[in-house]
């Protein structure tokens, strides 16, 4: 694991570089609730809002990523936004009815509908994107 996890819902969930697991556990007991191996990796804190867990991730090369909604309580995958670009470092952040993740290798922060994974707008900053960014 190489960012914290987040807890909501009576969930802790985290997400294993090494692995490509992500596993919810109860954040009262440390029981696992559920537990899946992701295709790409995620290198980043994921977010949660009304019952969906999105993630950014990057391919085991670097070469690329998505952006990924699953249900909090089952893990199940919602939808996945392919050709975000790899990620690492850049957790999503929830503001309204988007998701919103920056790109490291793209160099681009990009919005995403969080109902249906939908590219709402997408922006070039000029350098890699490899922190968070702050919805206030």
């Amino acid at each position: 694991m190489v960012f914290g996890p987040v807890v909501a819902d009576g969930l802790a969930i985290a997400a294993s570089r090494q692995t490509n697991r992500i596993t919810a556990f109860d954040a009262a007991t440390g029981d696992e609730v559920w537990s899946v191996v992701d295709q790409d990796t995620t290198i980043s804190m994921p977010a949660v809002a009304d019952g969906v867990l999105y993630l950014s991730t990057s391919t085991d090369d670097f070469s690329s990523g998505s952006v990924v909604a699953r249900d909090v309580t089952t893990g199940d995958e919602l939808w996945r936004a392919t050709g975000h670009g790899e990620s690492q470092g850049s957790s999503p952040v929830i503001y309204d009815d988007l998701v919103i993740a920056g790109s490291h290798s793209q160099g681009t922060v990009t919005a995403y509908d969080r109902a249906t994974g939908e590219r709402a707008w997408r922006h070039a900053v000029g350098t890699a994107v490899t922190s968070s960014q702050l919805v206030t």
